[in-house]
């Protein structure tokens, strides 16, 4: 190992752990007090960029569980989870999982899943502007080529399945929500997030709906998708599944598929 590199090592355990500072101390020249004063200044930069990065990804959680308290967990995670890459948007991937870890969340069990939404949100906001098509594209179709057309759908896309009513809890904390926090009624949920233009949305859907997406997902011809929906919810209305599925912006593209 070059010098260079074990002072690097070095260097990074100590930012992420106080008791391996002396390591660091080592290899640096002066007077080992102010160099351990310096090292907490680096340390202490660390963490608030981490945290700022969090903050971003998380700021429903944050509001659920109390500033103090996110900001305690963002820096048990930073300890656990430590950045691997210089952009911190990239940052908060394991966050969901490692609150399932923390003894003390576990009064809020719920808490992992809404921080699953939220980090698929994080991840539409960064996704690329793919333009959506309108629903007029079907007007070219056969009955025939239409029941073997698959839809594509934007990358931004994303299912989130929960016991909980982790759509309805995130929507209630946005800034635009009037009205108390009321969970009434509310049981488990599947989230939709999906991108309109340049900003993430969320939305809950009923489980026939939420299975349509994934059949479209999986390549499904668009027949396929529809008829298999039918099959758990006798309600199911083709029709306007699409009429809103074309109006949120979730369809970029047609194949046409091959009729006998």
């Amino acid at each position: 190992m070059s010098e260079l590199l074990a002072t690097q090592r070095a260097f990074a355990g100590a930012i992420l752990n106080h008791q391996a500072e002396a390591g660091l101390l080592d290899f640096l020249a002066g007077n080992p007090e102010h160099n351990a004063a310096l090292i907490a200044v680096y340390r202490g930069n660390a963490v608030a960029n981490t945290l700022g990065a969090l903050r971003l990804a998380y700021p429903v959680s944050e509001q659920v569980v109390g500033e103090e308290c996110f900001a305690e967990l963002a820096r048990l995670y930073w300890r656990a989870h430590p950045p691997q890459s210089g952009d911190l948007n990239e940052y908060g991937e394991a966050f969901a999982a490692f609150i399932t870890s923390v003894e003390e969340m576990t009064e809020l069990p719920w808490l992992s899943d809404l921080a699953r939404l939220e980090w698929a949100v994080h991840q539409a906001s960064m996704t690329a502007n793919h333009l959506p098509i309108g629903m007029a594209a079907l007007a070219g179709l056969t009955p025939a080529q239409l029941a073997v057309s698959r839809l594509c759908l934007q990358p931004a896309l994303q299912l989130i399945a929960s016991d909980w009513p982790i759509a309805s809890i995130w929507l209630q904390h946005q800034p635009n929500h009037e009205g108390e926090l009321d969970l009434t009624g509310r049981g488990a949920e599947v989230a939709l997030i999906h991108r309109e233009e340049l900003a993430a949305f969320v939305c809950s859907l009923p489980p026939c709906e939420a299975s349509c997406i994934k059949a479209l997902q999986a390549g499904c011809p668009l027949e396929q998708a529809l008829c298999a929906s039918a099959d758990i919810d006798p309600q199911f209305d083709p029709s306007s599944f699409l009429q809103r599925a074309f109006a949120q912006e979730l369809i970029i593209g047609i194949t046409p598929g091959e009729t006998p």
